[in-house]
């Protein structure tokens, strides 16, 4: 192990056992876990000093168009002075703000009033803003995305859904509306904003890739002179350094957010379907497996995500046991949101036994799975063309 990777993984055990402190000291007081213990447990001064920087890295196009404007405001009288104005509102302009677009089709209430209902149960029992559309993908995976102030979209992996038994299904919807409590920062918009304007320095300090047509590979054009250069050097390297150091922070933070999110999903599921919901997600490299090794010609359809799901519900023995071993060996990294998930289960098991807020068993599954269906075949037909036998 390197002296880096010694130093990611204290880093990332400080997190862990931070969260593990704050349950502790919940526990021994006797207080109930919180449903919306992302709220809480407080920001914390890592979150503090992710907003504060996220904040600064936003505002950067707005002062340099700023100091434009008032280049041509003091020295209107001079071309030169005017010209560099120009140049610095143009280049203000340009690092703006990415927005943040929902291109993806979304279900929406109309389409699935049953699971939306489900959503609205455990958004209220979390003290959570409503969810406004469900993303449906190919894997093994889901997540929690906030486009706007007012379009929160929750996505769900087919293959995942359905290897998932009713309490671990609420046990996962509840995790990821978890994170709109605990406001995870790789989750939000402020940092998505901070991330996409460092992007646009990155590209303003490097010069423009192309693609060379003969070779089909890319390749830098450059034709600065030398100070443009090691300006360009000099620029580069602070603005690599600064997006290092600010993904560092956000990736710390964001583990943090795992940690309480995973708290707040057992207050809701219970703390078994919570822990059998982790287990399960360790073995999703055999739902990959499953689907590589999946032949389609085109000449009839294949339950794809139904094979892929088997593989998780229903596993090798032998490949289960080697990727539980290999999870139970896996150390911390910074440069991740998710911790490992032999730490995640040390948390959610610290968390005890609370009754669930939520019984998986009086939910109309079937009725669900019916509303996803149609969007589930759609997502299913769009994969298996990708792998289709040409």
């Amino acid at each position: 192990m390197t002296y880096r990777d010694q130093l990611n993984h204290r880093f990332g055990q400080a997190i862990r056992d931070a969260v593990l402190k704050d349950v502790s000291q919940d526990r021994s007081t006797g207080r109930r876990m919180d449903r919306s213990i992302g709220r809480s447990m407080g920001p914390g001064k890592l979150r503090r000093s992710v907003m504060l920087l996220s904040l600064l890295i936003v505002s950067t196009p707005f002062c340099v168009a700023a100091l434009g404007l008032a280049l041509i405001v003091v020295h209107h009288e001079t071309v030169v002075a005017i010209g560099a104005g120009v140049l610095l509102v143009a280049v203000g302009y340009y690092l703006r703000t990415p927005k943040h677009k929902n291109t993806k089709a979304t279900l929406r209430r109309p389409d699935a009033p049953k699971v939306f209902g489900v959503l609205d149960d455990i958004c209220a029992q979390m003290n959570a803003p409503r969810i406004d559309g469900v993303h449906v993908l190919a894997e093994v995976n889901a997540y929690m995305a906030e486009y706007s102030k007012t379009e929160r979209i929750l996505g769900i992996g087919a293959p995942l859904w359905l290897a998932l038994e009713p309490a671990e299904r609420v046990a996962l919807l509840a995790h990821e509306i978890g994170h709109l409590i605990n406001h995870d920062p790789a989750r939000g918009r402020l940092s998505y904003a901070a991330l996409g304007t460092l992007a646009r320095w990155h590209d303003l300090s490097h010069p423009p890739m192309l693609i060379d047509g003969a070779t089909n590979s890319r390749f830098y054009f450059e034709d600065r002179g030398l100070i443009d250069r090691v300006f360009g050097f000099l620029c580069g390297t602070a603005i690599a350094a600064l997006s290092r150091g600010f993904e560092t922070l956000m990736f710390a933070d964001s583990q943090r957010a795992e940690y309480l999110a995973d708290l707040a999903a057992a207050s809701v599921a219970g703390t078994a379907a919570k822990t059998e919901l982790l287990r399960k997600l360790i073995l999703s490299p055999l739902a990959e497996d499953a689907l590589t090794q999946t032949y389609f010609d085109g000449s009839k359809h294949i339950a794809v995500f139904d094979k892929m799901a088997r593989a998780i519900a229903d596993p090798i023995p032998e490949k289960a046991n080697a990727l539980n071993a290999e999870a139970m060996m896996s150390l911390h990294r910074i440069d991740s949101t998710h911790p490992p998930t032999r730490y995640r289960l040390d948390v959610a098991a610290a968390a005890g036994h609370p009754a669930p807020a939520l019984d998986a068993a009086q939910m109309d599954w079937a009725g669900m799975d019916q509303e996803l269906s149609a969007f589930f075949q759609r997502m299913e037909r769009a994969l298996l063309s990708e792998i289709i036998v040409q």
